[in-house]
């Protein structure tokens, strides 16, 4: 059975359930989740699909990735689902004082962060992704020193 946009989202909302909520983001996986087509194009492109929409990835989209090539997917559109996430959440999460109780809601922002940067360093352990790629080339500057011009 080939996957479809509905369970990449189920996935994706196993993965971060927490943080979309947390950031106001829709938690649905009927296959028509706005807040996840970013993530899912995402994925799909990082693994070199040309989609039938930059924007809303359709499920003939995904039909025929390799099973072999879901992890990938659903790493890459997790990164970018956190991303999401974050810039979502803005500066709205400050620490809140009532009386002598304090909720410190900027600790929930420094754990998505770091959870961020550690699944960043995921992506480019497993994958590459993220790494830049080094060339190698000769310059041939065309011409020669010679002695007896400067006597």
């Amino acid at each position: 059975m080939p996957l479809t946009r509905a369970n990449a989202e189920a996935e994706l909302v196993s993965r971060g359930r927490k943080w979309l909520e947390l950031a106001e983001l829709a938690t649905t996986s009927s296959g028509s989740n706005a807040d996840l087509a970013g993530p899912i194009a995402y994925g799909l492109g990082g693994l070199g699909v040309t989609l039938s929409s930059p924007t809303t990835p359709a499920d003939a989209d995904l039909a025929g990735l390799a099973s072999s090539s879901y992890d990938q997917l659903y790493d890459a559109a997790e990164v970018r689902m956190l991303e999401n996430a974050l810039s979502n959440l803005g500066a709205t999460l400050v620490d809140q004082t009532m009386g002598v109780e304090t909720l410190r809601l900027s600790q929930a922002r420094a754990s998505l962060e770091t959870l961020l940067e550690r699944k960043l360093a995921l992506l480019q352990s497993r994958y590459g992704i993220g790494l830049s790629t080094l060339t190698g080339g000769t310059i041939n500057l065309d011409f020669a020193e010679r002695l007896d011009e400067f006597a």
